[in-house]
């Protein structure tokens, strides 16, 4: 259907098939996060359930390890597009926001979640309990690795922003964005991944 059908067959079809709702928190999650390690750039880092109870296709996220703009250069990725998080191309999500209503859908959520669950107030609050609750663990955990003298620094992923760090340029780079004074960093298709 993605590939095949008409636009009138999709439009009038695809919510019969798949959540929409469900697929645009997927989308909109993924993109605060920053993750480009994902079904939207790479392909892969998700599972496919079908809802028993409605028939749909959900779409769940899996493998976060690389979010948080830590896959690739983290500057533009903290700026990473709301609206075109991939590279390329992405025929699934493309053919969903051109249907009438769903950009629309997809825009409320935004702003609904900036300022709920990816508010950077609340954000930074929780980064700072967590840090608190975890100092003698992390610490411990330093000494640990110091101990085996294990390497640490650049990787082949790149250099992760600290979580602070993160939460402030990230949840700017959301504001400037739904506000329409940016466009946001839209990523390079790797050699594999959606192509359509």
């Amino acid at each position: 259907m993605v590939d095949k059908a008409d636009d009138a067959t999709f439009r009038k079809d695809i919510e019969s098939h798949l959540d929409v709702d469900n697929y645009l928190r997927f989308m909109a999650a993924t993109a605060f996060l920053a993750n480009t390690d994902s079904f939207f750039d790479i392909g892969h880092n998700y599972y496919l359930h079908l809802n028993p109870k409605t028939n749909k296709v959900q779409f769940l996220p899996w493998d976060l390890d690389r979010a948080f703009a830590n896959f690739g250069n983290a500057a533009r990725n903290m700026d990473l597009s709301l609206i075109h998080p991939y590279g390329g191309t992405h025929k699934l999500t493309e053919r969903l926001l051109a249907a009438p209503g769903v950009a629309e859908r997809y825009q409320k959520l935004f702003k609904e979640l900036a300022g709920t669950a990816f508010a950077k107030d609340r954000l930074l609050k929780e980064l700072a309990a967590v840090e608190k609750a975890t100092a003698d663990a992390r610490a411990a955990d330093a000494k640990a690795a110091m101990a085996r003298k294990e390497v640490t620094g650049p990787s082949f992923f790149g250099v992760p922003p600290e979580l602070s760090a993160f939460v402030q340029t990230r949840t700017d780079s959301i504001t400037a964005q739904l506000e329409g004074k940016s466009k946001g960093f839209i990523p390079q298709r790797f050699g594999f991944g959606p192509k359509k």
